[in-house]
């Protein structure tokens, strides 16, 4: 590449090329995750394979080797969500346990009425019977 500047004047083209097209699909993903892209950008190394021709045919990107996650104000936002959360899944398990309550309270009011109801008929066929053999005797 000393003795042919054209030559590697393509190589670097087809370098660059290549990481605009990287950088472009990577910075896309970054903004997806909420990542701030410069920060994200920052501090990256590149590692270049090339075949014969000067094309890329591997390359292995390394980070600054920081660990990013989520600011305070995004921590305190988080924990309010699932305290939020909480006590919603309390309050729709209240409703629930209540609903359940309630409709035991109706089955036994209902199973109360249905046997005294059972009782009154029994009752009355019983006296109906005793009637009927009253007047056939």
């Amino acid at each position: 590449m000393d003795a042919d500047p054209a030559y590697a004047r393509q190589i670097v083209a087809k370098l660059q090329e290549w990481k605009e097209d990287y950088d472009r699909w990577d910075n896309t993903v970054a903004a997806g995750y909420g990542y701030n892209v410069a920060e994200h950008q920052a501090g990256k190394s590149y590692v270049f394979d090339l075949d014969e021709n000067g094309d890329v045919r591997n390359c292995t990107v390394t980070g600054s080797g920081r660990i990013t996650g989520p600011t305070e104000e995004e921590l305190r936002q988080f924990k309010a969500e699932q305290a939020k959360k909480r006590m919603r899944r309390v309050k729709y398990i209240k409703i629930l346990q209540e609903g359940t309550e309630k409709r035991k309270r109706q089955q036994q009011e209902n199973l109360l009425f249905y046997q005294s109801q059972y009782v009154k008929h029994e009752l009355f066929v019983s006296q109906q019977n005793l009637s009927d053999s009253k007047r056939t005797s």
